[in-house]
């Protein structure tokens, strides 16, 4: 994990705010984005996520497989202690 400063640095995130200031900073880009036109805007996101859409495409995912491995003790036990630590 990467501390706020360096994934600023490196591009993870676009910019970072104080926590009582999240929110608001939130409206503000998101306010931004409603003024792009919305096609392009649309057709950028598509072609950003084109790359992951593929590698979850039907043909790439084994989901019988998968799911076993959801059912493995391991991840069992891996999920476990997270919700005991959430408290749930």
């Amino acid at each position: 994990m990467v501390d706020a400063e360096t994934a600023l640095a490196i591009g993870l995130v676009d910019e970072l705010a104080a926590h009582g200031e999240v929110v608001t900073a939130a409206h503000v880009w998101l306010s931004s984005l409603q003024g792009l036109p919305r096609t392009p805007m649309l057709r950028t996101r598509a072609i950003a996520r084109a790359d992951l859409a593929e590698a979850l495409s039907p043909r790439h995912v084994d989901l019988d497989a998968m799911l076993d491995l959801w059912e493995h003790p391991d991840a069992q036990a891996a999920l476990k202690a997270l919700m005991a630590k959430l408290g749930k």
